[in-house]
């Protein structure tokens, strides 16, 4: 006779208003993700009914049920985490935009790394699983084939740079937490899917192109770059493998730890993309320069693709769906 342990797991998911955020605040709350896992940690046999509790946290967006919790204040994250008592943290809050990286960089740094350490200090003393997202730009450019987990980084600039030094930040700690830490860092690169009625296409660098499609009767030129491969990856696919990987580390019990990368397969650039939303929504690339030569506002690594392998390796499943396919039903 098989024992029933039910299985509650609190999902806590910082920037959950922003792009990612809501993605992964979506898959925590389908249906399909409670069930019934068939575990082997407490008895032979065991039933044990997953039942997940996801709540979001948010600062300047932070609109009911979202908790607004303010990362860069010790006070304000650890009264937080007193409150919510997760097992597990998906750490989606990040200055993302180059640009403003570049020109503020304190406020980059106290975002981007200060409170990375410190969620990563609450969870290391806790025994909470967490997920910190990095990104493609920790990497130069250089290598001609994929990048895997365990390249050498080379950030080109100063989001590339805070990323890479959140990582060691969560690095650090875990290591001193002992071999039994969980965590992951995941390395993604530009996203895409659905964005706020209230944000628009500037959520994303990739849907701010739908605007540049449309754009037909611009005074001037719009410039695309046509020079760096990009892999886009829909924000639905990124939260299906993190729910994965929670689900081993915060309930099956396994030894989830260091860095992991996900990553679509399509090489799309920017102007590939802007032609791409052009045919879809029937304009034209008469108001589109397209550019040859690399950009000069903020140093960007040329050429970045992401390995799986270490995800296909554990049996994740690292599918994504099609660019062209996803657009054409959504646009």
């Amino acid at each position: 006779m098989s024992l029933a342990i039910d299985t509650r797991v609190k999902v806590l998911v910082t920037g959950a208003s922003g792009l990612l955020g809501r993605a992964v605040m979506l898959e925590f709350q389908d249906p399909e993700r409670s069930g019934t896992f068939h575990g082997t940690d407490h008895a032979a046999g065991a039933q044990m009914p997953i039942k997940w509790t996801t709540v979001g946290a948010a600062f300047s967006r932070a609109e009911p049920p979202l908790v607004k919790v303010d990362l860069t204040s010790k006070e304000s994250v650890v009264a937080a985490f007193d409150h919510l008592a997760p097992q597990a943290v998906i750490h989606c809050a990040a200055e993302r935009r180059p640009e403003v990286a570049e020109k503020d960089k304190d406020a980059t740094t106290k975002l981007n790394v200060d409170s990375t350490r410190l969620l990563a200090e609450l969870c290391a003393a806790r025994g909470i699983f967490l997920v910190y997202i990095s990104t493609d730009y920790v990497f130069d450019g250089l290598k001609p084939s994929a990048y895997d987990v365990d390249d050498v980084p080379n950030p080109l600039n100063g989001y590339g740079q805070s990323k890479r030094a959140g990582e060691i930040a969560v690095t650090e700690v875990m290591t001193a937490a002992g071999p039994n830490a969980k965590y992951a860092i995941m390395r993604v690169p530009v996203l895409y899917g659905e964005v706020s009625p209230t944000v628009g296409n500037k959520e994303s660098a990739v849907n701010i192109l739908v605007d540049v499609a449309r754009n037909a009767s611009a005074d001037r030129p719009q410039a695309v770059d046509d020079v760096m491969p990009r892999y886009p990856t829909h924000v639905g696919d990124v939260a299906r493998v993190l729910a994965d990987l929670t689900l081993r580390a915060a309930v099956k019990g396994e030894l989830v730890h260091g860095i992991f990368h996900y990553s679509a397969e399509e090489q799309w650039t920017k102007f590939d993309m802007t032609a791409l939303f052009v045919e879809l929504l029937g304009t034209t690339l008469d108001h589109i320069e397209r550019v040859t030569t690399p950009s000069t506002d903020v140093t960007r690594p040329k050429h970045v693709k992401l390995s799986t392998k270490r995800l296909r390796d554990m049996g994740v499943d690292v599918t994504a769906r099609s660019f062209r396919g996803w657009w054409t039903a959504n646009l």
